[in-house]
């Protein structure tokens, strides 16, 4: 619902996709003063992944998009005068209105970025319109007609009873279990229908009105590794085991041949970012280790002599900002080999190392400190560094942060991403060494006592993270922690829709293109 208190009108907005076929309906209501408004369609179509090399026409009454044999058809509440097609930024109908005409109409526009605008039928401040998605001009027509003889209605009434019976799977928590329902809603929501276990990392900003949707910004519409393990690991808390082996058996499709896994890749498995980030390959680990013999997955015994080979210092940490030593990912690769060396055990498994696995795993665990621990910076007599790019923490060695985050002392870098440590279970979180960096980081990441920073990352912003925030109240639900403060703040700054902002600019202000969908599941 969109409010507008100077006119004195809302606008609410349904959605619904038709679990029996390729179609989504919008369902519309103006409330309030709307005499004087008239409601208008706008549709830029996104056909094949892209907005280019499209055409699009109306026909009868009708809109249409097509694009290498995809077709997109239209209908619904639409006038047959007042309408156009378009090409995108250049004069099309959504620029016309701006001074409140259409004043040149098209019926056909493209090949290109092309739009659709339509008057829309909104007699008693109501209307609807339907999208059907097909391989042809004449199926799409088809899905469309079905949808209308059978009412629209019973498209939402089947979507709603879908989510329904998905909720009542679920193991919910006593009490007020709104949030908890919400969250694993929003999980499940983002998994690719045609690709099960493929959850992207978020739907939002897929590409706005402010980013483009050409090949070199992807934004959030991805599949990582990292943000599987998270989302399968937070279904099965929730009780949806099913989604969590349908996300294993997609982590074995994105799984590389020498047994790493690619920073992320498209809807299909196929890698799209080149980045090493050896927590994903980690993550994989621990998942396929967890749900071993419940479904297939992941390459264990290849992903970890992939680790073994590579690590423990990564290419990028998992912030995809900067390489070296790494405390988050350090703590993912040895909770994975410890999962390895039990898994085998479990299984019977004789495997011909060089070095046995225990070995490298306690080498790794004693010199943790030693690569990633400074006892020479400004902000107190030790503390963990968010990473070290030689794993020499004592030095002025200079990080250079990706995303513009510039160029500093690695010292002064911090961010609560060494609470992974606890959470995997490779220190304790009353470790002296945790409790100091954790004051560190509260002094220099939430100076506010309310939402965490993470200093340097995301071009060099200093706004608050809830996504941050939320692994501190995660750090606090553990044994000697400090309570759910942190969790309770990331929860505050959501706005109305639950989905938690990535950045908070003001008190309560999300950064509007860039929500992360999930402080609310307590994900990092």
């Amino acid at each position: 619902q969109v409010d507008d208190p100077v006119h004195q009108f809302s606008l609410v907005t349904e959605v619904a996709t038709d679990p029996a076929s390729a179609v989504v309906v919008v369902r519309g209501h103006l409330i309030g003063h709307t005499s004087n408004l008239t409601v208008y369609g706008y549709l830029v179509p996104h056909l094949a992944g892209s907005g280019a090399a499209q055409t699009a026409f109306f026909d009868g009454s009708r809109g249409y998009v097509n694009k290498h044999g995809l077709w997109l058809a239209v209908g619904g509440d639409t006038t047959s005068d007042q309408r156009t097609a378009g090409y995108l930024g250049r004069g099309d109908g959504y620029d016309q209105l701006h001074h409140d005409a259409l004043s040149s109409r098209f019926r056909q526009a493209g090949p290109g970025r092309v739009t659709l605008t339509w008057k829309l039928n909104s007699g008693g401040g109501s209307w609807v319109s339907e999208l059907a998605f097909a391989t042809s001009r004449a199926a799409a027509d088809g899905e469309l007609n079905a949808i209308q003889n059978s009412g629209v209605q019973a498209v939402f009434d089947s979507y709603r009873g879908g989510w329904r019976k998905y909720t009542q799977q679920l193991s919910a928590p006593p009490g007020d279990a709104s949030l908890f329902f919400y969250s694993a809603e929003v999980i499940k929501m983002a998994e690719d229908k045609l690709h099960p276990g493929a959850i992207v990392a978020s739907l939002a900003r897929p590409w706005g009105d402010t980013a483009p949707d050409d090949d070199g910004d992807v934004g959030y519409r991805k599949v990582w590794p990292r943000d599987l393990y998270h989302a399968a690991s937070g279904l099965l808390a929730a009780g949806d085991s099913a989604t969590a082996y349908d996300v294993l058996r997609f982590m074995g499709k994105q799984q590389k041949s020498d047994g790493s896994m690619p920073q992320n890749t498209d809807l299909n498995g196929t890698p799209v970012w080149t980045g090493q980030q050896l927590d994903e390959t980690a993550d994989a680990i621990l998942l396929a280790v967890r749900l071993a013999g419940k479904a297939s997955g992941p390459d264990i015994e290849k992903a970890a002599s992939y680790l073994l080979s590579k690590g423990p210092a990564t290419q990028q940490d998992r912030w995809e900002e900067a390489s070296g030593y790494s405390p988050a990912t350090i703590a993912a690769e040895i909770a994975a080999l410890r999962a390895v060396e039990r898994w085998e055990i479990a299984t019977n498994q004789v495997v011909d190392r060089a070095v046995p696995l225990q070995d490298v795993v306690t080498q790794w665990d004693r010199s943790l400190e030693s690569w990633t621990f400074t006892r020479t910076g400004s902000f107190g007599p030790g503390y963990y560094l968010r990473i070290s790019p030689d794993g020499k923490p004592d030095t002025a060695e200079p990080i250079d942060i990706a995303n513009g985050g510039g160029v500093w002392d690695q010292r002064v870098i911090v961010d609560p991403s060494f609470l992974e440590l606890v959470r995997l279970g490779v220190r304790q979180p009353n470790d002296p060494r945790i409790v100091a960096t954790l004051a560190v980081v509260d002094q220099q990441a939430a100076p506010d006592c309310r939402t965490w920073r993470v200093h340097g990352a995301g071009g060099g912003s200093r706004h608050a993270l809830p996504v941050a925030t939320a692994v501190a109240g995660r750090f606090g639900s553990t044994p000697g922690g400090a309570g759910l403060g942190g969790y309770w703040a990331s929860y505050r700054v959501s706005p109305a829709a639950g989905l938690g902002p990535r950045r908070v600019h003001h008190p309560g202000q999300g950064d509007r293109d860039r929500n992360r969908r999930r402080p609310t599941s307590l994900r990092s």
